[in-house]
């Protein structure tokens, strides 16, 4: 990855982030586990479906269901608004003396209830690693 560049979700992230209903434009999808640019397609009589120069111009829902071999692979960033806007829930992460750690809280009837608060069991090298590890703990929750 470069450095100017966000971290796509995994092939496994992406399948569960579809199961949950993910839905929001992407650049970038996977064809089973091959992942593909959206705005760099072509006429592929191979793969027997007509192609847009943007897959996103298709104004068509590569989640939802019918299409199983396709499905979005968002960034995890744009991954984690996705539950912030739609979950309601809150997650972050932070950064201590050894590493980055995360959180996830949800506020109910004024109370804030924390999900998950990984400061002392788990903490990571990276910030990109502690937001795929959010990431994973987020796709657990029903």
């Amino acid at each position: 990855m470069k450095t100017n560049e966000l971290q796509l979700v995994s092939f496994e992230q992406a399948r569960k982030l579809k199961r949950m209903g993910f839905d929001w434009e992407c650049d970038h999808l996977y064809n089973g586990e091959l992942l593909v640019r959206t705005d760099c397609f072509f006429d592929r009589k191979d793969l027997d479906i007509k192609l847009y120069s943007n897959w996103n111009d298709a104004g068509y829902d590569w989640n939802d269901g019918v299409e199983k071999e396709w499905t979005s692979a968002p960034t995890v960033t744009l991954a984690l608004k996705w539950f912030r806007d739609t979950k309601n829930l809150t997650c972050w992460i932070d950064r201590n003396a050894t590493g980055y750690y995360f959180g996830i809280s949800k506020v109910d009837n004024g109370t804030t209830i924390y999900l998950s608060y990984e400061e002392k069991e788990l903490e990571f090298e990276t910030y990109e690693q502690a937001e795929s590890a959010l990431l994973d703990e987020l796709l657990k929750l029903k």
